[in-house]
């Protein structure tokens, strides 16, 4: 039972690592977009 869940938790682990480029890119397109309705 421990070692299922730390396989898991290491998959998690490299998914978010995989993934976090992805989710700056995300986050960085929504604050342009925010400012952008502001200033429109």
């Amino acid at each position: 039972m421990g070692y299922l869940l730390s396989a898991a938790g290491e998959c998690f682990y490299h998914y978010l690592k995989i993934n976090h480029r992805a989710t700056l890119i995300c986050n960085n397109l929504y604050f342009a977009r925010s400012l952008i309705k502001k200033n429109a």
